[in-house]
């Protein structure tokens, strides 16, 4: 990728905004969407937005020297978190009045300062919940520019006028967080039905994964809210189960090594998707055998990706499979897993997910019967986290 000499539209004034802004772009293209034929990333369209708004610019900025700083020993930061809390600070207060004054607003503009601040968050891995204040503007945004679509779609916001990778991007944050919420059902942006015209830049978008992964988190709130198991649930969840097992991944990337990886992690989203049913259905038999028999299909086929950047894909089912895990092997294959998904993508929000997987493990080994159920186990830690 060509970048230009000149740095004044970017905000880059100093020799640290620079190596910022160099490890933004040599870094996290393979962490934020898939490679395609065309080979299109989110980067590149970041710094085109960036470019043209400041506030994107030090947002962008922002989430460069947080990784930066993740991938750099501790001593060695010093000199940069200043800087970094700096352009912080100053692109919350411009995306805040850019939001107060939305009818002159871009809200391409306003979207991408958004789900930046919402990488950095993850980046941070601070577990109080700030990741859900940027991404639920970056869904008030997408709302109010559908105006008075009743049950928007996908297809919808792709006639607004907003690059392609930016909406998928949000798609998949926004599908994922619905695994952790603790409110209920809200509207997802999905299509009807999966597409196989359009490239896919973020997993699971045009593949119908997103799809599957949005009507059970539908219906876990259903469930939750009702209290008890009825036979209209029960009912759904098998509905659900029937789409998904007549599913078949479609063909990825241009070589069989690439597809075989593409293949693998769709058949662990598989495995966490029905363990995640299961445990809709049957609270209380975390050890069932059809649970541990996609324990251990979701681990065979993570360990199965070759590819490490698309194991920044990969929490969701990890995470999934993770509190299913009963066995002590099944739970040190798990870690392994976590290693290389922590090694894609040095987003310390893994950190998070790990304690909270421990916690689970903790409450199996001591006999409690819903060991699994991350919504309470958050609550009582006061802790909130995202499964991207």
């Amino acid at each position: 990728m060509e970048l230009s000499s000149s740095f004044a539209a970017l905000n880059i004034n100093s020799p640290h905004a620079e190596r910022f802004f160099h490890h933004f772009v040599k870094e996290m293209p393979n962490i934020l969407t898939l490679p395609t034929e065309e080979n299109e990333s989110l980067v590149p369209v970041m710094i085109a937005i960036a470019r043209r708004d400041k506030m994107v610019s030090k947002a962008l900025l922002c989430v460069g020297a947080s990784h930066l700083i993740n991938n750099t020993p501790a001593a060695e930061t010093r000199s940069v978190t200043e800087e970094r809390l700096k352009l912080l600070q100053e692109a919350e207060k411009e995306l805040s009045s850019r939001v107060a004054a939305m009818k002159t607003a871009d809200p391409e503009a306003l979207l991408a300062g958004y789900l930046l601040l919402y990488l950095y968050e993850l980046s941070e891995g601070t577990g109080n919940g700030a990741w859900r204040v940027r991404l639920d503007g970056a869904r008030s945004i997408i709302f109010n520019m559908l105006g008075g679509y009743k049950e928007p779609s996908r297809e919808d916001l792709e006639g607004l006028g907003i690059n392609q990778s930016l909406v998928q991007f949000f798609i998949y944050h926004d599908t994922l967080a619905s695994v952790t919420i603790q409110q209920p059902s809200r509207k997802i942006l999905i299509s009807k039905k999966p597409s196989s015209n359009q490239s896919e830049h973020v997993f699971g978008v045009n593949n119908g994964l997103l799809i599957f992964i949005a009507r059970v988190s539908a219906l876990q709130s259903e469930a939750r809210a009702a209290g008890a198991i009825s036979s209209p649930i029960i009912a759904q969840a098998f509905s659900i189960w029937k789409d998904i097992d007549k599913w078949r991944p479609p063909a990825y990337g241009s070589d069989d090594e690439e597809s075989f990886d593409y293949r693998n992690m769709c058949e662990a989203y598989v495995a966490a998707i029905f363990i995640w049913l299961f445990f809709i259905v049957y609270p209380d038999n975390l050890a069932d055998d059809k649970v541990q028999v996609m324990v251990r299909k979701g681990l065979e086929s993570l360990d199965a990706i070759d590819e490490l950047w698309l194991m920044s894909f990969g929490l969701f089912p990890a995470f999934l499979i993770a509190v299913a895990c009963v066995q002590a092997q099944d739970r040190e294959l798990l870690k392994d897993q976590l290693d290389r998904i922590e090694e894609a993508r040095r987003f310390r929000n893994v950190q998070v997910c790990r304690n909270l997987i421990r916690s689970s493990w903790a409450c199996y080994d001591a006999g409690e019967r819903k060991s699994w159920d991350w919504i309470c186990l958050m609550k009582a830690q006061g802790l909130s986290m995202s499964v991207t």
